[in-house]
Formats: structure tokens, sequence, C-alpha cells
């Protein structure tokens, strides 16, 4: 990855968020660099005096802490401490103005939620930042199947055996 100063993690709980936790300490002790963790929240926008928005938004703020609080359990205690921002995912502005803000230099997302779609591929053109997209980690080969001797992918198809001619 190289080296960097302050990596920001985009956390989700989820096994790749975690697993983006567990790159950002690894970076961070090999480099001393600072990590912050961004939650990012898509908050309904109010209209007038619109209750259930506001209800709506409040449940995602405690959400929000929840993921606060288990990426905090991940991390453990670091020195420095991490820091942590929730950040509106309002109009994709957010996350490019706190890789700026905090001179951030590398960036983990999760690949579960963010990867390979528009809103990964914006935040790499709009920050200098290294952006990395981070998957939960690798499974294991996938086993033969006890009634062919084969993989699904090794037949071909799911369809074998059965017949294939109309009215059936």
């Amino acid at each position: 990855m190289g080296s960097a100063s302050h990596v920001l993690v985009v956390f989700e709980s989820s096994r790749a968020g975690g697993r983006a936790l567990e790159l950002a300490a690894a970076v961070a002790d090999e480099y001393a660099a600072r990590i912050t963790v961004a939650i990012v929240i898509a908050y309904e926008r109010a209209i007038g005096c619109c209750l259930r928005s506001v209800q709506w938004n409040r449940i995602l703020d405690e959400i929000a802490l929840e993921e606060v609080g288990a990426a905090r359990e991940i991390l453990g205690e670091r020195d420095p401490p991490p820091r942590f921002e929730i950040v509106p995912s309002d109009d994709g502005r957010g996350l490019p103005s706190v890789v700026e803000r905090l001179g951030c230099d590398l960036v983990l997302v999760p690949k579960r939620r963010w990867g390979g779609g528009r809103a990964i591929r914006r935040l790499r053109g709009a920050t200098p930042a290294d952006v990395r997209s981070v998957t939960s980690a690798q499974r294991p080969p996938r086993q033969p199947s006890p009634r062919c001797g084969r993989s699904w992918s090794a037949t071909g198809s799911r369809r074998r055996g059965r017949s294939r001619g109309r009215g059936s």
C-alpha cells in the first residue's frame, strides 16, 4: 500500500468494514499513521415540518453511534487514539471534504456497499488520496460436491441431468 500518514476508513458493520479497520490498524502500526473512521449516513431531507423525517434521522444517528462503538471495539486502545466522524452522504461532497480537511492520504472503503459503483469512482476522482476498496477475508476454495465429485463451476451447468425438452 505504500506509506501513509493519515488513513480514513469508511466503516460499516460488516466483514468488509471490519477488514478495512484491520488494514488501517496495520498501516497505522507500520507507518505511525493516524486513523479516522467515517460513518456515512444518508439522511432523509425534511420537507417542511415533516416529523417522520426527523424521527428517521434520529434513528440513523443512533445506528451511527452503534457503528462508532463497533469500530472502537475492533480498533481497541491505540496511540494516538482514532478519530470518529459522522459524515452526511447528501450529495457526494461529504467524504472528499473530510479527506481534504484532515489531509488523509489513504482511504479504505468496504466493497460490500461501495465497491465498483459510481460512489467509489467519484471519490477517487474527487480526492488526491489513494482510495482502495476492501473485501472481506477471502473465502476458502469451494469443496467438490459429494453428488458428482466436482464443484458446480466444473460441471458447466446447474441444470445438468434435467430434461431440456419442451413440455416436460
